[in-house]
């Protein structure tokens, strides 16, 4: 037995020594090209017939290329055992790099849009029989379920495109920090698709018995959110190629929509307008702690004596205002005639756009003038003069038990103008800073709206709540003093 086995492994030794060798090699995109010592041989999927007295240095380098793909190489260095083997590849997509810049405008997916009825026909299956059958606008041949805004952001970040951050996987991570807003948003319009199946030709390694082609052509839209409106419109084509079994039709829409991204970012418009913006630009904004400001003079409006509490709250609600950004709301407090505003940084942060939406509804745009992050402040301009305002309270009187108010706009823009009583519970300090404490009742969006007292002036600026296990909930807001201070704000 020994002897009919080492006869057998002789017989095989001598066979590899002058043997052919057979390498099957399939290749997504399909059709790449493949090369043996820098050579042609063949297009996939494919085999590849060598022997060993090819070698180069004793080395057989097999290298599989498509165009817009990275190239997949595998070397021998010593003869193979096996007369034959198989290898799937997969190549990766070479993605053009752009220099845009750390400070360029971020961009973000929006949707795909395919407004095709159910049953359009789209294409053609060509049997082996010569039999045309219809494919049409159905089953897995249909856009809408497939992760494109994925490869979306995928494709633009390997391009050196600057996207929306995802959230931070890091234990105790500062979860309060508001992500910059995207200046830009794409949306995709798929205006056609034409899908094409036949039967291979040639010989069938491992191909699959029908070739499948999809072609899929788009209008990418991108909108400038400091305006709202479109601001270009790119048309492009993408192209995919793959195997399939007959009577399995599909589609490689994913494939076809990666080839139409990188044509839109290589046709160098949209890259050119992301390079020349950035992000925030919050509608002629000064940049925020900026060390050339020295002050600010607001002219201290005046107000009547109110007769009672209903009274001050009817003329404060004319006051009062709801900031409403491309990334969410918050409220505010006129405090000049000419329309300067006091709000809380955090509700503007990372935004590309302010409005100010008044009591009766009318909206108008902000500017920001000056804002410190420390103390999570900031002052707006609005443009024209004439605006009812409220007086700070520079020699606030208001203790520890007194009434006060707020206006603003909980959890809604809907809920703008509501009012919550309370009282003032307290004057705690954190981090060397006071705040004052009341019992007022503050939600989600009532951040940056003013706490006022009875005779209807401004003495804090409501920047938080604080809620949990056996809490009602306390509101916190910065004292006036500290405003005047870190706004650098002079009143006449």
């Amino acid at each position: 037995m020994l002897r009919i086995t080492l006869l057998a492994s002789l017989l095989h030794l001598c066979a590899l020594l002058h043997a052919q060798f057979h390498r099957t090699l399939i290749a997504t995109p399909d059709s790449a090209i493949v090369l043996v010592n820098g050579q042609p041989r063949c297009t996939t999927p494919c085999v590849v017939k060598y022997r060993w007295n090819e070698a180069v240095d004793e080395r057989i380098a097999f290298t599989v290329t498509a165009p817009g793909y990275k190239a997949w190489t595998d070397t021998l260095t010593e003869k193979p055992f096996d007369l034959s083997d198989k290898e799937r590849i997969t190549l990766e997509r070479d993605i053009p790099t752009y220099d845009v810049g750390s400070a360029s405008a971020i961009v973000a997916y929006d949707k795909l849009l395919a407004d095709f009825k159910e049953g359009t026909v789209i294409g053609t299956e060509l049997g082996e029989d010569g039999k045309s059958t219809p494919i049409k606008w159905e089953g897995t041949v249909r856009i809408g379920v497939q992760a494109f805004d994925h490869r979306f952001y995928e494709v633009l970040t390997a391009a050196g495109l600057r996207v929306p951050k995802r959230p931070d996987p890091k234990l105790f991570s500062d979860g309060d920090a508001r992500p910059q807003q995207p200046r830009f948003l794409v949306g995709v319009l798929l205006k056609d698709i034409k899908i094409d199946v036949r039967p291979t030709t040639g010989s069938s390694h491992d191909k699959g018995s029908m070739t499948g082609r999809t072609r899929l052509a788009f209008d990418w839209n991108v909108m400038d959110r400091t305006t709202g409106k479109v601001v270009m419109t790119v048309s492009t084509e993408g192209r995919s190629r793959n195997r399939q079994r007959a009577g399995f039709v599909e589609s490689d829409n994913l494939t076809a929509f990666e080839d139409a991204l990188i044509k839109f970012l290589d046709e160098g418009s949209f890259v050119e307008l992301v390079r020349t913006n950035t992000t925030p630009v919050p509608m002629g904004a000064m940049a925020l702690d900026s060390a050339s400001i020295t002050s600010f003079t607001v002219q201290r409006p005046t107000i009547p004596l109110f007769k009672n509490l209903g009274e001050m709250i009817r003329y404060a609600d004319r006051t009062c205002v709801t900031l409403i950004t491309d990334g969410g709301h918050g409220s505010g407090v006129i405090i000049s005639n000419e329309g300067w505003v006091l709000s809380a940084q955090h509700v503007v942060e990372g935004t590309n756009r302010v409005e100010v939406q008044f009591s009766d509804g009318l909206r108008q745009d902000a500017t920001i003038l000056f804002a410190d992050l420390q103390n999570d402040l900031v002052l707006l301009d609005i443009a024209g003069s004439g605006y009812k305002a409220l007086p700070l309270a520079v020699n606030d009187s208001t203790g520890i038990g007194d009434e006060v108010i707020t206006i603003g706009t909980p959890a809604d823009v809907a809920l703008g103008q509501s009012v919550s009583r309370g009282i003032l519970s307290g004057k705690r300090k954190v981090d060397d800073r006071v705040y004052l404490q009341t019992d007022v009742a503050v939600n989600p969006g009532n951040s940056g709206g003013p706490l006022l007292n009875a005779q209807g002036e401004v003495i804090g600026i409501v920047q938080s709540k604080l809620v949990g296990e056996g809490i009602e909930g306390l509101g916190f807001a910065v004292p006036i003093a500290r405003v005047l201070e870190v706004l650098r704000l002079n009143l006449q």
